[in-house]
């Protein structure tokens, strides 16, 4: 595929995007003092949502129980829409799920699927082209997918 100079291209996410890779419970203690009910040691459950190696979204809870039937709601409240954070760092860092690291090649799709494996018509105006970006670690993406595939791709560097 041949890019002409100054040709918008598309960044297409990763089928396997997730928004995030790791969510952390932790117990956050705290000595809580006062002169009228007395000195103790207070804990609560701080969860945080964390985005290839960023920390993107937290809640509090006062105890594990209570973080964990919280979480479904603050799941889906911090996704729709994605976070602006995510949009950002998207941009700098491998397109591989998970992954921390920056991108050294771009790689512009030759075809699109649906996510049922169907070639998709570029004739409906989404004829722009496409493209990926990997890390040296993830730049070999195998033989096995349709669109995630070696044979899909065009690399150059970025």
């Amino acid at each position: 595929m041949t890019i002409k100079l100054g040709e918008k291209m598309w960044h297409k996410r990763h089928s396997d995007f997730e928004c995030y890779d790791k969510v952390t419970f932790e117990i956050v203690p705290r000595y809580k003092t006062s002169g009228l009910s007395g000195d103790e040691w207070r804990q609560h459950v701080e969860v945080t949502f964390w985005f290839k190696g960023h920390a993107i979204y937290n809640y509090g809870a006062r105890d594990m129980q209570a973080a964990a039937m919280l979480f479904g709601h603050h799941f889906f409240e911090s996704t729709f829409p994605i976070s602006d954070k995510i949009i950002k760092l998207e941009e700098d860092l491998c397109d591989q799920p998970g992954c921390t690291n920056p991108p050294t090649h771009r790689y512009i799709l030759k075809d699109l699927f649906s996510s049922r494996g169907e070639k998709l018509d570029k004739s409906d105006g989404s004829d722009r082209p496409h493209y990926r970006k990997f890390c040296q670690k993830h730049g070999t993406r195998g033989d096995c997918g349709l669109e995630d595939s070696d044979r899909n791709y065009t690399k150059e560097p970025i």
